[in-house]
Order: structure tokens, then sequence, then C-alpha cells
């Protein structure tokens, strides 16, 4: 029993540190890109999709520390916002709007100018894939690390979580679905239970 009892710990802390769900990929579904073919300063597009096929951007401008919407994509549409080193980016995070907006065009159209600051900072991205039918569920959670040198900017790394609940900002951990979450302490109470009446 004591073995059982190890392993269920270790499934278990690896699902807090890891999360259970979405594809992860690194450093090449996000481009920051000349925005002068829409009269801005850059753009910044993401890819709604693993294999990085389907695309969507938007286009700002940049005044010091200062960015402005221009433009962006007439499809299912990025939601961008301000984020920060080991933050939970999430739908409950958004919900409780713990990030500044950018742009959000899900359910309501808003953009604001946004103070990155100078130096090295993190954009938040959710958006989604149309399934076919016209639902397109938000479930790619993503960050982006930018350095603004002077109203210049640069993209430094990122990551994307395909089909999860959320991604935990400068890391590649996936926020654990809720559900899983239920059923992971269930069976791992169960087994705690089950523990102390033997000895008893």
């Amino acid at each position: 029993m004591k073995s059982k009892l190890t392993i269920l710990i270790f499934i278990f802390t690896s699902f807090l540190a890891n999360g259970w769900s979405g594809v992860v990929i690194t450093g090449t579904n996000v481009t920051l890109g000349d925005g002068s073919a829409d009269f801005a300063d850059y753009s910044l597009t993401v890819f709604q999709d693993e294999l990085a096929i389907d695309p969507t951007s938007i286009v700002f401008n940049v005044s010091g520390s200062t960015m402005t919407i221009v433009g962006s994509s007439l499809d299912e549409g990025s939601d961008w916002f301000l984020t920060s080193i080991n933050q939970e980016f999430s739908e409950a995070s958004i919900t409780a709007s713990a990030h500044p907006v950018f742009i959000k065009q899900t359910p309501i159209y808003q953009d604001f100018p946004l103070d990155t600051g100078l130096g090295d900072f993190y954009l938040g991205v959710n958006t989604g894939n149309s399934d076919g039918v016209g639902f397109t569920p938000r479930n790619i959670y993503g960050w982006a690390i930018l350095r603004n040198d002077s109203g210049n900017l640069s993209l430094l790394d990122s990551a994307f979580s395909y089909g999860g609940s959320g991604i935990i900002v400068g890391t590649t951990n996936t926020v654990p679905e809720p559900s899983s979450c239920v059923f992971i302490a269930t069976g791992f109470s169960a087994a705690f239970i089950r523990r102390n009446r033997k000895q008893n």
C-alpha cells in the first residue's frame, strides 16, 4: 500500500507542477513583424493551430513605452493582455480581470493604450480555432516576452498551450483542467482514507 500511495503522490505533484492538458509549442507560434502594410509600426501574429498554418494578427504603433492598437484580423481574432512571469494566464484569470487589456475582441471589442515600460515585458494571448460549425472555443493560451528598447521592439521567446485551460507565464507549465484537479484529488483522498482504515 505504501508504494501505491507513493505513486499517487508522485502523479499528483507532477500534475500540479505541469498541468494535465494542452499541447505546448515554444518559440515558433508567434511572430513580431513590420506593420507598415497596415499603416502601423508592428504586427504580432499568433497561429491558431499547432502546425502554424492558421494565423491571426494585430497591428499597433509604439511610442516610447506605449503601444496603441491600429487594427486586427477579422477572423476568430486574438485577445492580448499585459502579464508577468509566473502568473497564471487562463480563462479564470481573464474573467477575474487579472491582466491589463491591450486588445480584447470577445465578447465585446475593446482596446486600450498599453504602457509596458522600457525593457522586457510579457504579453498573454488568448485565441481559438473554429470547429467548422460556427463555434470557436477560446482554448489557446500563450505568452510572449518582448523587449522595448526606446520604442524598438524585439521578440525574445514564447510558448502556447493548444487545447488546455491556460498556461503559467514564462514557463511551459499548463493550467490544470478543474475537472482533472477534482478527479486526482478525489483519488488521492480515497487512497489516504483507505490507508488510515487499514492501519486502524
